[in-house]
């Protein structure tokens, strides 16, 4: 395998106090190639910035909605609720696992676009209060999503045997947590 400098990135994570002490640095060496340090990377989807602030993901998921709600309110009355709530939840729960611990600013941008897009699913009368129809749709709030999302994929780590580092991490979080109590 070849690494190809063309189409590789790089950044450097972290605080914005930290970034100041790196801020000359441009390339780093990989196997011999000078790769550019860039500001955000896109990984699985998931766009990160160099402080982790997760704001470039969240504008990025939100303008991926509101495009989905446009495409989505056209075909709407030819698909079923159920088929039309299915791909809603793919929209707005991807990767927000992620998101855990991120600003109130970016929870309240993700749950606008729930919230409008639980208005299309299920084309309420005009007064309906969003909680409303997050209930009727069984859909919990943006950051009750992130916190289930956690939760599930650390009681399934626990309960299985994949993927092992995590599972090994958890085990020795939860000792480190027991012996403090």
């Amino acid at each position: 395998m070849a690494l190809n400098p063309n189409k590789s990135e790089a950044i450097l994570l972290g605080t914005r106090q930290r970034a100041h002490s790196y801020s000359s640095l441009a390339t780093v060496n990989v196997a011999g190639s000078q790769i550019p340090l860039t500001d955000h990377v896109k990984i699985l989807g998931v766009k990160l910035d160099k402080n982790l602030s997760m704001n470039n993901h969240v504008n990025a998921v939100c303008k991926s909605v509101h495009y989905h709600i446009r495409a989505l309110r056209h075909i709407r009355s030819s698909i079923s609720k159920d088929m039309a709530k299915m791909i809603a939840c793919v929209l707005v729960d991807y990767a927000n696992y992620v998101l855990f611990r991120t600003t109130q600013k970016n929870i309240s941008k993700l749950q606008k676009a729930q919230n409008l897009m639980a208005r299309v699913v299920t084309s309420p009368p005009r007064f309906c209060s969003p909680r409303t129809l997050l209930q009727q749709l069984y859909w919990l709030p943006i950051k009750h999503r992130i916190d289930f999302k956690i939760a599930n994929i650390t009681f399934h780590t626990l309960h299985s045997s994949q993927p092992a580092y995590l599972r090994s991490s958890l085990a020795k979080n939860s000792k480190q947590s027991g012996e403090s109590m």
